[in-house]
C-alpha cells in the first residue's frame, strides 16, 4: 500500500467512525450526551498507533499553528504537565506490559490532555484520535464493554457497540503498510505513543 493509499485509507476510517456516531447520536438522542464544553473523555489516558501520530504530527506542523507561537507554546506546557504527571504515576505503580496491554491500567488515570485548550475544547478536533471520535458511544475493547459514565445508556441492556479492538486492528495494518514505506523496523509499525510525545517532537524541531 502506498502513501495515497494509506492516506485515503485512514480518512475514510474516519469518516466511517463519525457516521457511525452520527448515526447511533440520532437513533439515542436522549443517551448521549456528547457536548460542546464537556471533556471528561479528554482527562482519559490512552496511546495513540504509528498512522494515528504520524496524521496528527503533520497537522500538528501546518503553518497554520505554528505561526501562532502562544497558542502552540500553552499545547507545549500541557505536554510537558502530560509526561510528568504520566511518570509521577509510573513510578508509584509501573506499567504492565506495551501501551496496548497497560489500557486498564491508564484507565485509573485522568490527566488533561494536552490538546485540549484553555477554552475546553480539542486543538485539533478536525483531527482528533480514533478513541476520541467513537467516546460516548457503547464500545467494546478487547471483548470488554465501556461506556461513557456522563451518557445515558443503560447497564445491562443491548445497544449497538463501537468495536475497538476491530478499529485498532486495522489502525495496525496501516501502520505496518506505512512502516514498511518508510524504511522503518518491523517492530515499529506495533510501538504506540501519547499525544504528548507528538507534540514534545514537533516543538523539539521548530
Amino acid at each position: 500500500m502506498n502513501s495515497d493509499s494509506i492516506e485515503q485509507a485512514f480518512y475514510s476510517l474516519l469518516a466511517e467512525v463519525d457516521n457511525a456516531f452520527a448515526a447511533l447520536r440520532q437513533r439515542y438522542a436522549a443517551e448521549v450526551r456528547c457536548a460542546a464544553g464537556c471533556d471528561d473523555c479528554c482527562h482519559a489516558v490512552f496511546s495513540v498507533s504509528l498512522v494515528e501520530a504520524s496524521f496528527i504530527e503533520r497537522f500538528l506542523r501546518r503553518p497554520l499553528l505554528l505561526e501562532n507561537p502562544a497558542a502552540f507554546g500553552r499545547m507545549v506546557e500541557r505536554a510537558e504537565d502530560f509526561r510528568k504527571e504520566r511518570e509521577r504515576r509510573e513510578k508509584e505503580v509501573p506499567l504492565i506490559g506495551n501501551d496496548l496491554a497497560s489500557s486498564e491500567q491508564f484507565g485509573q488515570w485522568r490527566i488533561r490532555c494536552p490538546m485540549l485548550g484553555d477554552d475546553r475544547r480539542c486543538a485539533i478536533y478536525e483531527m482528533r484520535p480514533l478513541t476520541c471520535r467513537a467516546y460516548g458511544l457503547p464500545l467494546s475493547i478487547d471483548g470488554r464493554g465501556h461506556v461513557c459514565g456522563f451518557s445515558g445508556f443503560t447497564r445491562g441492556r443491548d445497544y449497538p457497540t463501537i468495536k475497538m479492538e476491530n478499529i485498532h486492528r486495522y489502525l495496525l495494518e496501516l501502520s505496518e503498510s506505512l512502516a514498511r514505506g518508510k524504511g522503518l523496523a518491523s517492530d515499529r509499525a506495533g510501538q504506540r505513543e501519547f499525544l504528548a510525545e507528538v507534540i514534545l517532537r514537533v516543538a523539539a524541531d521548530r
